[in-house]
């Protein structure tokens, strides 16, 4: 794998801490431990139990104290008979605040982790070495741990920040095809929430983008790394703008409990992003082109953009007990453009019916089963035309992305975030109104993001991403690879809603592009 040089990408809270990204960092883990551990328990995931002698050898030839702890894997290990399991051990070994746990695997192993070290003696220091493209990219940075309950996913936990994130890219070679493309999901989202950037490069090569030998996956990974840092530290308790990470999982966790976590986390993000989009264009926020990129992207990597009818009834209470949900306030996280998301209060349920009742009348409702072959081919079950780059396309060609991205402005200059509340917009029934959620679009052209603060009360600046993190060609400059297949001509953008025509939170002029 050529992944080139170290990247750290710092994440700036108190104290702040470092996601590392490098092939081969696990040779030498034990010169990325935290001065004063002795004492490890290494808590893994027997699906990735290779590493694990290898790993425990090289720690204790440094001279550390090592004890080892399998936990399920997946969903199974998140909840409170593994962490009870867990703590006893810790207890049994009489671990104290100086020693360290380290988790190797995948989310839902640092998940677990994390809510382990968050809970033993008040709190404990805690190393992530994710195993999966979606723990290196979202599970592992952030601080958020938990564990599941019968009613719902994620219900019980604490937030608890790492010392350190190790991502050895040497890690995904052995994954299967079906999982990365799973945690390209959440790639895909950091891009359409905050990094522009971020679509280029999946747009170039869908199918290479999650090639673990391939050129494109490292510099995703860089990037979705960079625009979690820095949402986490703008927002590290989640009281207001980290909300915005949670595109797409209103509707995505809903469908993980409904399916009793039989679908993979990014399948379901994957759908939930597509019945966002669903959600926007309904409200008048959203143009129909960026719901179609939404559609031909995620398909193209490999992932279901659709869901099975008749199931409302089920999906309604699951999307109700959401996290963001604030008392009896309901809260989703929408786009107005790439790099605009904010948050919406109240939706009508009648809208959001309307919105799965359209995902659900194409094909692509199944996902991919939940065991494959490391390295098998995407065959994409889901009766959607696969993605086959043209012959007749010169690498070098420009890429005139298929929604109008270079009329519509999604790279370039940052866009401030300011937050906006609507008044009395009506779909159907009931009320709802749009929180101030904004955060700009990602590094363009090595441009530097600037972000907003409190609407009220100014701009404190804050810059995303260390210069190791290489901007790569935004839309409407040189492609890395071929174009992509084009959509059909733009539809003629609706009237703008109620919600289009609300005012700042400070009452300044309203936005020009509303």
């Amino acid at each position: 794998m050529n992944t080139g040089s170290e990247t750290r990408v710092t994440v700036k809270l108190d104290p702040p801490y470092d996601v590392v990204v490098r092939a081969d960092l696990l040779r030498d883990l034990g010169s990325h431990i935290p001065r004063g551990a002795r004492r490890l328990m290494l808590v893994f995931d027997p699906n990735v139990a290779g590493p694990v002698p290898g790993v425990v050898d090289a720690l204790r030839k440094d001279g550390f104290e090592v004890h080892i702890l399998a936990i399920p894997s997946g969903e199974a290990a998140k909840s409170i008979e593994v962490a009870a399991a867990a703590w006893q051990r810790l207890g049994e070994a009489s671990f104290t605040r100086t020693d360290l746990i380290v988790a190797l695997g995948g989310g839902a192993t640092t998940d677990l982790a994390g809510f382990v070290a968050a809970t033993w003696l008040r709190g404990s220091p805690v190393v992530y070495v994710p195993t999966t493209l979606l723990a290196m990219v979202d599970a592992a940075i952030g601080g958020k741990t938990g564990i599941d309950i019968e009613e719902g996913k994620n219900l019980v936990g604490a937030f608890h920040q790492p010392v350190a994130v190790l991502c050895d890219p040497v890690l995904l070679e052995s994954l299967p095809a079906v999982e990365m493309a799973a945690g390209m999901a959440e790639v895909v989202k950091a891009g359409l929430i905050a990094d522009p950037g971020i679509l280029d490069v999946a747009w170039s090569g869908p199918r290479e983008v999650i090639n673990p030998a391939g050129p494109l996956l490292i510099e995703v990974i860089r990037r979705a790394v960079a625009v979690k840092a820095e949402v986490v530290a703008a927002d590290p308790l989640e009281s207001g703008r980290r909300s915005i990470l949670n595109y797409g999982h209103t509707f995505g966790h809903a469908i993980e409990q409904v399916e009793h976590f039989e679908w993979r986390h990014g399948e379901a993000v994957a759908v939930g992003m597509v019945f966002a989009a669903e959600v926007a264009v309904r409200a008048g926020l959203m143009d129909p082109s960026l719901l179609g990129l939404h559609r031909e992207l995620l398909s193209a990597i490999g992932l279901p953009t659709s869901y099975q009818p008749g199931r409302w009834d089920r999906l309604w209470p699951a999307m109700r007990r959401d996290k963001k949900n604030q008392g009896a306030t309901r809260r989703m996280v929408l786009l107005e453009d790439v790099g605009q998301p904010v948050i919406v209060r109240d939706i009508p349920e009648s809208l959001l019916k309307e919105a799965y009742q359209a995902i659900s009348a194409v094909p692509g409702a199944a996902p991919y089963p939940m065991s494959g072959a490391a390295g098998s081919p995407l065959e994409n079950p889901y009766g959607l035309p696969a993605y086959v780059p043209p012959a007749d396309v010169p690498s070098d060609r420009p890429l005139d992305h298929p929604s109008g991205s270079r009329a519509r402005g999604w790279s370039g200059d940052a866009v401030d975030g300011r937050g906006r509340e609507a008044a009395g917009g009506d779909h159907s029934s009931g009320a709802w109104t749009l929180e101030g959620a904004g955060v700009p679009a990602g590094p363009s052209a090595g441009a530097a993001l600037v972000t907003r603060g409190d609407a009220r009360t100014g701009p404190p600046a804050g810059v995303l991403g260390p210069p190791a993190v290489v901007a790569p060609p935004t839309f409407g400059g040189p492609a890395v690879g071929p174009r992509p297949p084009e959509l059909p001509p733009l539809p003629p953008k609706r009237p703008p809603s109620p919600m289009r025509r609300a005012r700042h939170l400070d009452d300044q002029p309203p936005n020009p592009r509303e």
